[in-house]
């Protein structure tokens, strides 16, 4: 522990605590084991009450112990869970239209719900365990990497869907909804890829 010009400054084993009446930094270590390469992370924020510095404290390392130590992936915005529903919607719909055209009679209507029934399945059967952006429960136990890949497969076919059936420039919209999608999600790209 230290302290210069009003500064306090604590030291532990996983990082250090800076503080003094206005302003706190947490900077705290996490393990070569919990966060995959033992990343550092430093939590800096403005203290309008010192009364009520130590339960913010409180709350940013029980965030950092959720979030890293315990290698959960950080929350999606709500607003990226409503885009990735509607992506998800819509590549439904699309590969049920794909389906409709691919055969005469009866056999259209059984693609018309076959396919996207298949895509779902696919989609709700492999997961990662832990992640909040589909629940985390699923029948088959998958690496990170193969999640994404069903993904990205399931979007994949739902745009080359649409170009097939004549939908090119719905594809190119759709194509770029998912880009942004990903890229917005990147963190959660990220714990997969480490999954």
């Amino acid at each position: 522990m230290g302290s210069e010009g009003g500064t306090e400054q604590r030291c532990f084993e996983q990082g250090e605590l800076e503080f003094d009446a206005s302003t706190a930094r947490l900077k705290l270590e996490a393990s070569a084991a919990a966060a995959a390469g033992g990343a550092s992370h430093e939590l800096s924020f403005d203290v309008a009450d010192a009364s009520t510095m130590a339960d913010q404290l409180v709350s940013h390392i029980q965030l950092y112990v959720a979030n890293v130590v315990s290698g959960l992936p950080p929350r999606m915005h709500p607003a990226n869970h409503a885009l990735r529903l509607g992506l998800e919607l819509a590549a439904l719909t699309s590969l049920g239209v794909w389906g409709l055209d691919q055969a005469d009679g009866a056999a259209r209507y059984g693609l018309l719900v076959g396919v996207p029934a298949a895509a779902a399945g696919a989609w709700g059967t492999f997961t990662v365990p832990n992640d909040p952006s589909r629940g985390g429960k699923g029948a088959v136990t998958v690496p990170g990497w193969a999640r994404l890949g069903v993904e990205l497969g399931v979007f994949g076919f739902a745009t080359w869907a649409m170009v097939d059936t004549g939908r090119g420039d719905l594809a190119v919209g759709y194509a770029a909804t998912v880009g942004l999608h990903h890229v917005l999600s990147f963190r959660r790209i990220r714990w997969l890829l480490r999954r």
